[in-house]
């Protein structure tokens, strides 16, 4: 750490002593460590020149960068192509941006989708399960009830959000930077979402429900929630108390999805905002009949119901009477399903 050995070193040995073995590596990683505080731009110069290109020192080049005091966007993007091509383990990652949340906050997402990136293409890499193989005899109805039943081929991309629990303290670095969050996070759920089939019923007329984001909306305040989902919920609220507007133009652009768990998520967006922006708030809710049930398994409505009690002080009489055309209209049964009169 001292910064005349550094100088005298730092031309002509330094890179010559980095370009040894690994295992002779170790003194210039904390060389380098340490002359961060004095020498930032040769520190980065070094590893450009030397490390970054080489996957085979990437452990080095994450223990170097680990040592800034001030993240900035090019020694971010470093730690990112270094964790994309490397096995740099989830509490690493997560410990760094909880770090670079703490000084740069819109830096730190960047780690995040950097990690859940690199193993979501791992699972994509992998085929689906096939359905399992029945005795002959077995019954058209019964292979099909127990496909139907079992056979879930692409379960393992929930493995992403129900074994996220490891990512301890990750809404504290969605609310630092909740619309830089949203806007690195949102493309990979999309991602992710697209893998997983959703379930609606062809009597009800509501969204596809995607079962695991639900519930961990339900239990967001539960050790057994998603830390994943939490983290994008908490970081919808803060965007959307932050900066009411930017929040519905970004909704605007993607709430015509049929995702239970993306309506309930924007819906707990304009909950945040519903006394600056009461008529944003009225329109998502009466745009589409399905959000006035939106809720939990236990209370289909309750969601709706909520936003609709907060609401509702802050309309004029003239968009009180479109919430209330709304709800008199609004049919439980999908168009075209009838009830069997008794």
């Amino acid at each position: 750490g001292n910064r005349e050995w550094f100088e005298i070193l730092q031309k002509h040995h330094l890179p010559a002593l980095m370009r040894k073995p690994i295992a002779e590596c170790w003194g210039v990683v904390f060389m380098l460590r340490a002359a961060w505080s004095f020498n930032r731009e040769r520190c980065l110069s070094l590893l450009k020149q030397e490390w970054i290109e080489s996957p085979g020192r990437d452990e080095q080049t994450w223990q170097v960068l680990g040592a800034q005091p001030t993240w900035d966007v090019e020694t971010t993007e470093m730690a990112c192509r270094t964790i994309r091509r490397s096995n740099i383990a989830l509490w690493r990652v997560n410990y760094e941006a909880r770090e670079i949340s703490k000084t740069t906050p819109q830096l730190a997402p960047r780690l995040v989708e950097a990690f859940l990136t690199r193993e979501l293409e791992k699972l994509e890499a992998e085929p689906d399960t096939r359905p399992p193989n029945f005795k002959p005899g077995t019954s058209e109805f019964e292979q099909k009830f127990t496909i139907a039943l079992c056979h879930q081929p692409k379960q393992r991309f929930d493995r992403l959000l129900e074994h996220s629990n490891d990512w301890h303290g990750l809404d504290d670095v969605a609310v630092a930077a909740p619309a830089e969050f949203i806007r690195i996070m949102w493309p990979w759920f999309l991602r992710v979402w697209s893998h997983l089939p959703g379930k609606a019923s062809k009597v009800v007329f509501e969204f596809q429900s995607h079962g695991f984001f639900e519930r961990s909306l339900d239990e967001n305040r539960e050790v057994h929630a998603s830390r994943i989902v939490v983290a994008l919920l908490r970081a919808i609220e803060g965007w959307a108390s932050e900066s009411p507007d930017d929040f519905i133009t970004f909704s605007n652009t993607e709430r015509s999805r049929d995702s239970m768990f993306i309506q309930r998520l924007f819906l707990h967006g304009f909950r945040k905002s519903v006394d600056r922006v009461p008529d944003a708030c009225l329109t998502f809710l009466t745009s589409d009949d399905r959000r006035l049930m939106l809720g939990t398994a236990e209370f289909d409505h309750c969601d709706s119901i909520t936003l609709i009690q907060e609401l509702l002080p802050h309309l004029k009489t003239e968009s009180f009477k479109k919430l209330e055309r709304a709800i008199a209209k609004w049919k439980y049964y999908r168009p075209g399903v009838y009830r069997r009169e008794p």
